[in-house]
């Protein structure tokens, strides 16, 4: 699959202030960027989610795979909070399939192991 090509958010100003209300304009981006960095990592099998660029590839805004699970359930939240249903049928598919990668990785884990009977 090819790299995803990532929305460039442009943010203008340093201050809390700024950002505060950058983010809050910007939050339907953000979330849907989450969603689609995320969804691109676990198809990828990649341990780090690319969200979006910021300025113009000054930098990159990214998740690690252990908080992909929290920025699912906010955007999740998010998308409730606006009546978008598709977009949470969406997002609660990506979150079982993220919780079950999860769980065969901790029964492969678990099961290294041979049993032997008699």
């Amino acid at each position: 699959m090819a790299k995803r090509k990532l929305l460039n958010l442009r943010v203008v100003g340093n201050s809390e202030k700024l950002l505060s209300q950058f983010i809050d304009k910007n939050k339907s981006y953000i979330f849907k960027e989450t969603y689609a960095g995320i969804k691109h990592a676990i198809r990828q099998n990649k341990s780090i989610a690319e969200i979006c660029n910021i300025n113009t590839n000054s930098a990159t805004a990214i998740i690690p795979k252990d908080g992909w699970e929290n920025a699912l359930s906010s955007s999740l939240g998010y998308f409730e909070s606006i009546d978008e249903f598709e977009m949470c049928r969406d997002i609660n598919t990506t979150l079982k399939t993220l919780r079950n990668v999860k769980r065969s990785t901790l029964l492969s884990k678990t099961v290294s192991g041979s049993v032997v009977t008699g």
